[in-house]
């Protein structure tokens, strides 16, 4: 009896052991990645609520004061509040927003674990995949506005619950409960059909407000997409990148032609190699009166609309599809920042007997600055015959031997004219070593 029993412990001991290791095998990527967090306020691996969302940024901000500014940048139609949250000090500014439409709630996991992740390196002194985050922030600015559609992502998430007109949104909805599918505000705008860029021409709107297409009596009439132009109109980022879900693709292109179609086509290009997600080709039938859409046409810099995630079926992606969007989006915040340190400079093509410090000197730009510039690059990975990006310091460049009006213009992609009339210059042919320029 005792050998029996001796015999069904072990028995039970070997399937315990079998049961858990084919347990840990088969837990959900979500899962397995919440073991390997690191950071420690923000968990995305949940439905990330409107409140939620409120109290991380305000502990985010406690937490991390040093490098934190949190701002109120607007009020929703219901009186909830739109934030951008401020990280680093430098001149160069990027915007990265998300929750534009009310069911691509995941699109706000993503930018909160951004900066819960961002602070967490920059305060414990790490580098993340090659990125050193106190040099970057020393120098560019990233701007987080997380969820720029409160009202519509409460309504998705929590249903009639929390909303004040509930007829009203009932109505919208053709009286049926279901919000799963909700894309617009809660007065039924398509926030990201709300921007002035050939908005008159927008193609498929619907005629009344409804759950998604309306693109509203005019550019922004909506207090969330008036919020987000107004601050871009008064920070005026060097680059912009809207959060929006699903199909793994990469939008870039509006009308850009020349040397801006060029410089946008690599970024998006980049991008692409980073996220695995696909660049969508240049193409003349596009809709326009979105925020990536005006940002490019207001301002001629580089704009991009980065769809996240692979199912596609008019509702919220499945928490599961989590962490793989971040593995795949986890650098594009400081890839951004990284470049737009170097939008306005030019490629330099290391020579045999270059360092990264006689680089920074001949080109009179701080040598943290080269290295913030070029992430990843390192004096032992210097070759001959790689291009590196020179930045353009407090928008001087200082004339070297050989240099010309003609190719200092053409390296900042401006004309002649425009090098002259900055500088006052009397006689084009005449410029010398040494010589400081205005070019930015």
């Amino acid at each position: 009896m005792l050998r029996k029993g001796s015999e069904l412990v072990k028995r039970s001991i070997v399937f315990i052991i079998v049961a858990a290791v084919i347990l840990n095998i088969c837990l959900p990527a979500s899962a397995a990645a919440a073991k390997e967090y690191s950071s420690t306020v923000v968990n995305p691996y949940q439905v990330y609520t409107y409140d939620r969302m409120e109290k991380d940024l305000k502990e985010l901000v406690a937490m991390y004061p040093e490098l934190l500014k949190l701002f109120v940048i607007g009020k929703t139609h219901e009186g909830r509040n739109i934030y951008a949250l401020k990280m680093g000090w430098g001149k160069k500014r990027v915007v990265i927003n998300g929750g534009h439409h009310a069911r691509e709630w995941m699109t706000t996991n993503l930018v909160m674990k951004m900066i819960d992740e961002y602070a967490y390196y920059y305060r414990q002194g790490k580098n993340l995949d090659g990125y050193n985050l106190k040099l970057l922030l020393n120098y560019a600015t990233i701007w987080f506005i997380p969820m720029v559609n409160p009202d519509g992502i409460v309504l998705v998430q929590e249903g009639l619950g929390p909303i004040k007109n509930k007829n009203q949104v009932l109505e919208i909805n053709g009286w049926k409960w279901d919000f799963s599918g909700w894309k617009a505000n809660i007065k039924g705008v398509d926030l990201n059909r709300q921007y002035d860029a050939d908005w008159p021409f927008i193609k498929n709107s619907t005629a009344v407000p409804a759950p998604s297409d309306y693109k509203g009596p005019y550019p922004e009439s909506e207090p969330e997409s008036r919020a987000l132009a107004d601050f871009t109109r008064k920070y005026l980022p060097e680059m912009t990148i809207s959060y929006h879900s699903s199909g793994s693709i990469i939008f870039w292109y509006y009308f850009q032609e020349g040397s801006q179609y060029t410089r946008d086509l690599r970024l998006a290009g980049e991008l692409g190699q980073i996220t695995g997600y696909y660049p969508v080709p240049a193409s003349k039938d596009i809709s326009g009166g979105g925020y990536k859409d005006w940002f490019i046409k207001e301002f001629g810099k580089p704009g991009f609309t980065i769809e996240i995630g692979k199912t596609i079926n008019g509702k919220p992606l499945p928490i599961g599809e989590f962490y793989d969007i971040w593995l795949r989006n986890k650098n594009v915040g400081l890839f951004a920042a990284g470049r737009s340190l170097s939008l306005v400079g030019y490629d330099y093509t290391v020579k045999q007997g270059d360092t990264l410090y006689g680089i920074a000197l001949m080109a009179h730009v701080p040598l943290e600055l080269l290295i913030a510039a070029n992430p990843g690059v390192k004096a032992e990975n210097l070759r001959v015959g790689r291009n590196i990006k020179v930045p353009l310091y407090d928008g001087y460049y200082t004339v070297k031997q050989g240099d010309t009006l003609y190719k200092i213009a053409a390296k900042f992609d401006i004309t002649v004219k425009e090098l002259v009339d900055k500088n006052g210059i009397e006689n084009p042919d005449y410029v010398y070593p040494g010589m400081k320029l205005v070019v930015g």
